[in-house]
């Protein structure tokens, strides 16, 4: 998105001028889109957090199955980011039973 050459707003307009740029600015931007992201599944699912009982042995991929199967699931992406214990997580990855997980949503228009 910041990147893309057909953007128009300001702050892409000055990188593709290669004019000098504030590196708090790149990530000021960045993280608004982030936040947005986050606020946009906490209002879609009703809470800030989710609580899901899964059985042992289930993967990211088995938690992310049953979130989209909750009423706003079909709004993830196709292959949604994954946090366990913030760190990225592949679908394969074994979910234990104090583990936190996050989704994060889309930074860059998917």
């Amino acid at each position: 998105m910041i990147l893309n050459p057909r953007a128009q707003f300001p702050l892409a307009q000055r990188l593709h001028r290669l004019e000098a740029v504030a590196l708090g600015e790149i990530f000021t931007f960045l993280s608004g889109l982030y936040f947005r992201g986050k606020l946009a599944y906490a209002d879609a699912f009703g809470a800030p957090q989710l609580e899901i009982p899964l059985e042992p042995g289930s993967t990211v991929a088995d938690l992310v199955r049953r979130i989209r199967a909750l009423p706003p699931g079909d709004l993830l992406p196709a292959s949604p980011r994954v946090a366990l214990n913030r760190k990225f997580a592949s679908p394969d990855k074994l979910i234990g039973s104090n583990d936190e997980i996050a989704l994060i949503p889309p930074v860059a228009g998917g």
